[in-house]
Parts: structure tokens; C-alpha cells; sequence
């Protein structure tokens, strides 16, 4: 299977860490074009945040959540956090 099939049969992407730089046009078209429309994503990529968010929107992409300077570090915190509310319950 190729990654663009996998992309639209996807129902969530979590990028951490990855800024999509224009000159890495293949990822970019990639996941810009291939991924489900209605896939969940998830970014965590600094202050390139709102930027991706936007650029994620103009291709029809609405479920596209990003704080405003989420980084790696704040994604493992709030897996962590997650964790230990699980084994808490």
C-alpha cells in the first residue's frame, strides 16, 4: 500500500515537530492532497501552527486543531496527562 492510500483512508494525522517547509513540496503535496477530508488532525509544530492550520483549510480539511504554539514537548505532556487520568480511573 502507498502512503497516499493510507493518507485517504486515514481518519487522524498528529504532526509534531514537522513544519512543512515549502521546499519539501513532495511531503507537502502529500499530505495536503491525499490525506481524508475528513480526517481529525492534530498540530503540534510551534509557531508554524496557524500557518499549517490555514494551509490544511484551504483544501477542505475542517477538523484541524492547533494551539497557538503547541510544541513537542507540550504533546508529551498532554499524553502523559492522558495516561495517568487512565490508570487513575
Amino acid at each position: 500500500m502507498q502512503a497516499g492510500d493510507v493518507l485517504a483512508k486515514s481518519e487522524k494525522l498528529v504532526v509534531i515537530g514537522y513544519s512543512m517547509p515549502v521546499a519539501d513540496e513532495a511531503a507537502r503535496t502529500l499530505l495536503l492532497g491525499k490525506l481524508n477530508r475528513n480526517a481529525e488532525i492534530s498540530l503540534w509544530c510551534g509557531e508554524r501552527n496557524e500557518v499549517l492550520k490555514k494551509d490544511f483549510r484551504k483544501k477542505g480539511h475542517q477538523a484541524v486543531e492547533a494551539l497557538e504554539s503547541a510544541r513537542f514537548e507540550d504533546f508529551l505532556l498532554a499524553m502523559v496527562g492522558r495516561t495517568a487520568l487512565r490508570n487513575a480511573l
